[in-house]
């Protein structure tokens, strides 16, 4: 059946990832194809997006079910309940630091940040023998990332459609129906298109190896000139 390709990711190992709308993923490696249709215990889940962190572990973002993260040998996952913003992640990021940037359809960014190695958490000891698979899973998670949460700065819900960490360590946003927000520290500035853009649907971000920002929109696209 035909089913809605929304991203692909290429890792070094030679596998193509392709996140299916409704569908989960598909894993291409030569001539073989495998199809996961399980995700976090959601079967056929609603895929959006994929990004590859510094150790090559796939981030899935799926709608309503929150975010996964598959790896090796395991899948770790977060929804509300773990911290997350929201439920509906529709956009994900690596930046220069290796935090994950997860851009939400309420319009708010949950950032998980790694924790480092020394860490306290990272020093104790495994949890008793008689702990849950629940408990041990928590456990993990928390070992593993602390997540920041940045609010959707508009009084309307506006879902975050693409980010963009650049080479200078600032971050893109782009959303749906307010154009662009890039975060440079603590400093928040906005363009949109009494600044110039084509239109405030912003749906894709890249810069090129000038450091030129291009933004995909409903419209068209523009051209942020860096120089």
């Amino acid at each position: 059946s035909k089913m809605t390709i929304n991203t692909l990711v290429a890792d070094k190992t030679g596998n193509l990832w392709q996140s299916l709308w409704g569908g989960g993923l598909r894993k291409l490696k030569g001539n073989r194809i495998w199809n996961i249709n399980r995700l976090s215990g959601v079967n056929s889940p609603q895929v959006n997006d994929m990004v590859l962190d510094d150790s090559e572990n796939l981030w899935i973002s799926t709608w309503s079910n929150g975010l996964v993260r598959l790896d090796d040998k395991s899948l770790m996952s977060w929804s509300s309940a773990q911290g997350l913003s929201d439920n509906y992640p529709t956009s994900l990021a690596k930046d220069l630091n290796g935090n994950i940037w997860v851009g939400m359809f309420n319009g708010s960014i949950s950032i998980l940040q790694p924790v480092q190695p020394n860490n306290p958490c990272n020093k104790k000891k495994c949890l008793h023998n008689t702990a849950s698979q629940q408990e041990l899973e928590t456990h993990r998670r928390n070992c593993s990332y602390t997540i920041r949460i940045l609010p959707n700065p508009y009084q309307h819900v506006q879902s975050i459609n693409s980010i963009l960490p650049d080479r200078e360590g600032k971050v893109w946003i782009g959303s749906r129906g307010k154009g662009i927000r890039y975060i440079d520290g603590n400093r928040q500035v906005v363009l949109n298109n009494a600044s110039g853009l084509i239109s405030d649907f912003v749906n894709a971000l890249k810069e090129d190896q000038n450091g030129n920002i291009w933004i995909g929109t409903r419209h068209g696209i523009s051209l942020l000139n860096r120089k």
